[in-house]
């Protein structure tokens, strides 16, 4: 470390290399008062740099959930101003939620797809611009060029089209089945609702949805709130205690954990540990578990129930053999 004060200088511009020098080494010696100067930060220059890039993005997703949030607030206070009574004017606010919930759904899709065509854009705009000059001063500089998008930008990139294609086939479906089984099962349950005072509450199209429907009437008839994951840890726990009781069952409908050792504890393992879609024997189970009668409403044939001998208002779930192409569906009531 330099004394400076004790310098005597009567040069100027050695005297401000003097003090340059001076507190160069200064900071050297105690790296712990280092404090660079903001507009120099690289943390804060990368930091803005990666909120540039992930704003566009972030901002629509952002919105997109409050609009979808606001929505649904809008749709309970539309069913708390019907009457019950009136079942005209109960299917009219049927229909209406239907309306209101195919239109959110359409115009965030085509927000994600405008947004994406718009940086699209920018990028072959970016690439004709800059890409000849930087090949005529720099002919090895553009892998580098190609690195400037950041991960977060890629991730929310991928979640966005795998959202938008996820819409894209929903609406497809929609279109070709507007004369076919989906349509006359969502019309023969809705109506069964309908005469009940009740309307479907879409669960989203994933191998939990019998956890996350039944989380939702948990949530809505007693104020219960338990996660997916709990409620297939607890499923399985009854399973494993009651397995004479159900092995039956699993050898019936699981080919593959029959050819294991331990046909229950392999099925268990799966069912708590992945996505894997669940049925009647889950529900079962989660009827004893939660100590709660479960219904399930379906198109053809009579509403099934399980766990009677407990005196509780049921869960209300529906189930959908034809709404989506890749499989059965449980959707939640309200």
């Amino acid at each position: 470390m330099f004394i400076g004060i004790n310098i005597l200088v009567t040069d100027q511009k050695d005297q401000k290399e003097e003090e340059v020098t001076f507190q160069f080494r200064d900071m050297a010696s105690s790296p712990s008062q280092e404090r660079p100067c903001p507009s120099e930060d690289p943390a804060g220059a990368n930091s803005e740099d990666e909120n540039d890039s992930e704003e566009p993005l972030e901002r629509l997703l952002k919105s997109h959930r409050k609009e979808r949030k606001d929505l649904q607030a809008q749709i309970q206070a539309l069913k708390k101003s019907a009457s019950k009574g009136d079942k005209k004017k109960r299917k009219d606010l049927v229909e209406e939620v239907a309306t209101l919930e195919r239109a959110c759904v359409q115009r965030q899709e085509r927000e994600i797809q405008d947004l994406q065509e718009a940086l699209s854009s920018q990028c072959v705009v970016s690439t004709s611009t800059e890409g000849p000059k930087s090949e005529e001063s720099h002919p090895d500089s553009e892998p580098a060029n190609q690195k400037r998008v950041s991960k977060a930008q890629r991730r929310r990139e991928k979640t966005a089209e795998k959202a938008r294609i996820r819409l894209d086939a929903i609406e497809k479906q929609e279109e070709e089945n507007k004369e076919g089984s989906r349509q006359k099962e969502i019309q023969a349950i809705q109506d069964s609702l309908r005469s009940r005072d009740l309307a479907l509450y879409d669960i989203s199209s994933d191998g939990d949805c019998l956890f996350a429907g039944v989380r939702h009437q948990l949530i809505s008839k007693q104020a219960r709130e338990m996660s997916i994951r709990e409620l297939r840890e607890g499923a399985t726990s009854v399973l494993r205690r009651n397995r004479d009781d159900y092995l039956p069952f699993l050898i019936a409908m699981d080919s593959e954990s029959v050819k294991e050792s331990d046909p229950m504890e392999h099925y268990c393992h799966i069912m708590e540990s992945t996505s894997a879609w669940g049925g009647d024997m889950e529900i079962r189970a989660l009827s004893d578990l939660l100590e709660t009668p479960i219904e399930i409403i379906q198109w053809q044939g009579a509403p099934i129930h399980f766990g009677s001998q407990f005196d509780k208002a049921p869960l209300v779930l529906t189930y959908h053999r034809h709404i989506y192409g890749l499989g059965a569906h449980y959707n939640s009531t309200i």
